[in-house]
């Protein structure tokens, strides 16, 4: 038990031992020291977080600091930890390492120092001073005082609040500053530059302080603007910078005090249109200060006030100025006619030019008001470009209303052959012809051969009519341009007055007038006629032969220059002529026909072919006759004289052509009518040359209804008949009614009827009886033919004479 209990000793001193020296031994018999923790560091030296051990006198060894805890630095020796700087400590220092003291922070706006040798010093602690300050709670020397915001740097305790005009932000060591651009403050202690404002009378402007303008005041330190005098008041001129409204004192030009103001807050009244002030003046405030009147009539511009000078008072529109008056403004007159003003000037009344340019009204105010009257043109001087008014001329005119504003107007010229009847004419239609000349198609021309206008109007010239011409002569050889009267108007050339109308008409074909008046139209010599069909007018208009009329000469041509009844002669019997050929032209000999080559008969003066007939309807070796009135029955022995020597159709037709007696031939062949089986020949006759004797009468219907002489009418083809000579009592054919039982004693009936009756081919007449129709009767193996001989076709119609009105005898009316 007691060697358990000393061994227990033994380890417990073992140990301790080893715990307070941390020795180790190593294998070679040398001691090792153990690295202490912070909490062995701590127990060796109170606040020490970090020591080493070293060996003091043989194996004893001691904790030496190497750092202190946070307000804590280590003493030299390194056995104590003492107040660092910006720390202090309040306790009893005398004390040992492992003991200690408690540092604490210095705190705002002072200074610890610190302390490392002597625990004392850890106590030190002191006040920046006055208006001093730090910025952090742990200053270490005074170094780290700064003044306070609004108050300049000064030793110890001389720091003092930044002076009016000056400023600080602080927390630094520096003096207060001066104001910018003549800023200043509202008092002392300022810590900004925002501070720092414009002085009583200035305002602020970019940074600066600039001195209220003439006009205005300030009363106080500010950024505001300065303040406004009252309306139309001001302060002294060539002073700024007032401060206060009692400054205002002096009126400006073109206001006005109506009664007495209070200075510094009565507005001035603006000066009313028309009227004036001049000047600037000072005033106490004891008496009013009013405005001039323009008066004479003188205004100032419209809605405009507050004029200065009488140099604003001007003439009003419509009103001319001149100086004088009695005030000096002047005097305004109203601009009289033909002048104008626009006004609101100081000039007279502008004239609107020279001569009869003019206005509507006196007081005129434009340019645009004066007028070139109507009916009036204008010219511009060269040189000075004004413009002279002056009535239209004659034979001019101008526009026809008033020409408003000075711009050139001109007479406009009227159309050549026209004329005014006054001056100062307004419009085109007051030009009027001259006496024989009218208007055409825009233009105004000399009256034309057969028209007139007496003038003085705009009418075209009025036509006499057709068939007329101009002349004022009776009667005249050559028409007249330019007549200015209807009784100038006389029958033309080629034209005559026609029957009791007296109205008038162109000569006729065949007649020619070469003069112009009342006189009857003349006809072309016998024969001759005109080409042209009506108004010829002259005799060498007569350059044809007339219808049946023939020229006979070599070349069949007239001489026109020596017309006579011989130039152009009637066709003979067996030619026609159409006649008009200009110049003339010989008769044409007669066609043959398609069944007749023998000699071909006509009237003398035919003009057409169709009316040519062949001697018998066919040649003598041609048995057809193809017209029934060649088969005439003749009782045996009647006028039918019998022809032994001819025993063949050809040799009785030729003989029978031969012979001036023969009228009529029958040739019975064997077999004919007789029945004695032998070939004869026949032919009437009745003892007349029907070669020479042509039965005319007397030209009358009357004769013909009941002729004088024994006639027989043989139709050839309608409406023509060739007429011989008969036998008082001789019955030719055989009698038949005509259709219409036409009057017996009427010649035209009878023959018209015939025309239209078929089975009619002829008529006869004896002296004292009436007019018979007979028809033919056909037999076998007989053969007749009519002989046609020119004198006897359609006797009873007169041959022309080529002095007819109506050329061509078949278009004579017939007789009867």
């Amino acid at each position: 038990m007691a060697s358990k209990l000393s061994t227990l000793l033994l380890l417990a001193a073992v140990l301790g031992a080893a715990s307070a020296s941390r020795a180790i031994e190593e294998p070679s018999g040398r001691q090792l020291l153990q690295a202490p923790t912070s909490a062995d560091c701590d127990r060796s030296v109170k606040h020490c977080t970090a020591c080493r051990y070293q060996f003091y006198r043989g194996t004893v060894t001691k904790a030496i600091c190497t750092k202190c805890d946070t307000g804590y630095t280590v003493k030299a020796s390194g056995r104590a930890c003492y107040c660092a700087p910006g720390y202090y400590t309040t306790e009893n220092t005398a004390v040992s390492g492992q003991t200690g003291f408690t540092c604490i922070p210095c705190d705002y706006n002072n200074v610890c120092p610190g302390a490392k040798i002597t625990a004392e010093s850890s106590t030190a602690f002191a006040a920046c001073g006055a208006n001093k300050i730090t910025t952090t709670q742990f200053a270490k020397s005074d170094r780290e005082c700064v003044v306070k915001p609004g108050f300049g740097w000064g030793t110890g305790d001389t720091s003092a609040a930044c002076d009016a005009g000056f400023y600080n932000p602080g927390y630094n060591t520096r003096k207060c500053t001066k104001c910018p651009g003549d800023l200043t403050t509202l008092g002392t202690n300022s810590n900004s530059t925002q501070d720092c404002q414009a002085p009583i009378g200035s305002y602020y402007l970019r940074g600066k302080a600039v001195a209220c303008a003439r006009g205005t005041y300030k009363t106080f330190v500010g950024n505001q603007d300065c303040t406004s005098c009252p309306t139309g008041v001001t302060t002294v001129a060539g002073e700024v910078g007032k401060t206060a409204s009692s400054d205002c004192t002096v009126l400006l030009p073109g206001y006005q005090f109506a009664s007495a103001p209070t200075v510094g807050t009565t507005d001035a009244t603006e000066c009313a249109q028309d009227s004036y002030r001049v000047g600037e003046v000072s005033f106490d405030g004891s008496t009013a200060v009013t405005c001039t009147a323009c008066g004479n009539n003188l205004t100032t511009l419209a809605n405009v006030t507050k004029a200065t000078s009488p140099d604003a008072c001007l003439a009003p529109p419509g009103y001319g100025w001149a100086a004088g008056g009695t005030n000096g403004a002047g005097v305004a007159t109203l601009c009289p006619l033909g002048s104008y003003n626009p006004g609101y000037n100081r000039e007279p009344c502008v004239k609107c030019g020279n001569g009869t340019i003019t206005t509507a009204a006196p007081g005129a105010t434009s340019a645009d008001q004066c007028y070139t009257p109507a009916g009036h043109g204008n010219k511009r001087d060269a040189v000075s470009g004004v413009l002279e008014g002056y009535e239209c001329p004659l034979n001019t005119y101008g526009r026809p209303n008033n020409t408003f504003g000075l711009v050139d107007v001109e007479c406009t010229k009227c159309l050549e052959n026209t004329h005014t009847n006054q001056t100062a004419s307004t419009r085109a239609s007051q030009c009027l012809t001259n006496a024989g000349y009218g208007y055409d198609n825009g233009a105004v021309n000399q009256c034309a051969y057969g028209y007139y206008n007496p003038g003085d109007n705009q009418n075209p010239c009025t036509y006499c009519g057709d068939g007329f011409n101009t002349t004022n002569s009776a009667n005249a050889t050559s028409g007249e341009l330019g007549s200015d009267a209807a009784s100038d108007c006389k029958i033309d050339f080629g034209y005559h007055l026609f029957g009791s109308s007296a109205s008038i008409e162109p000569c006729l074909r065949g007649f020619y007038k070469g003069f112009i008046g009342n006189g009857s139209c003349s006809q072309c010599p016998a024969g001759t006629s005109t080409t042209i069909t009506m108004a010829a007018v002259a005799q060498t208009d007569c350059d044809t032969c007339r219808p049946g009329f023939g020229t006979g000469t070599a070349d069949g041509k007239i001489a026109l220059g020596s017309l006579s009844n011989s130039s152009c002669s009637l066709c003979a019997s067996g030619t026609y002529s159409p006649g008009f050929t200009q110049g003339g032209a010989n008769c044409t000999a007669c066609p043959t026909t398609q069944n007749f080559t023998g000699t071909m008969v006509s009237r003398r003066g035919t003009f057409t072919p169709e009316d040519c007939f062949g001697q018998f309807i066919t040649d003598p070796t041609n048995e057809q006759t193809f017209t029934a009135w060649d088969f005439i029955y003749h009782p045996p022995g009647t006028n039918l004289t019998y022809k032994s020597l001819y025993t063949s159709l050809s040799a009785c037709q030729t003989n029978c052509g031969l012979d001036n007696s023969c009228q009529y031939m029958v040739f019975y062949k064997t077999g004919g009518a007789d029945g004695d089986g032998i070939n004869k020949c026949y032919w009437r006759t009745v003892g007349t040359d029907i070669s020479a004797i042509q039965i005319t009468g007397d030209g009358t219907a009357a004769w013909w209804d009941n002729p004088t002489e024994n006639i027989v009418l043989f139709e050839i083809k309608e409406g023509a008949y060739v007429v011989y000579p008969k036998v008082l009592g001789e019955t030719i054919g055989v009698t038949i009614s005509l259709i219409g039982s036409p009057s017996t004693t009427n010649f035209k009936a009878m023959r018209t009827a015939c025309d239209l009756d078929a089975t009619c081919i002829g008529l006869t007449h004896d002296i004292g009886g009436v007019w018979r129709a007979f028809g033919g009767s056909l037999f076998e193996d007989t053969i007749g033919k009519i002989r046609v001989v020119g004198t006897a076709i359609n006797s009873w119609i007169a041959e022309p004479t080529g002095t007819e009105e109506n050329e061509g005898w078949s278009s004579v009316p017939l007789i009867g």
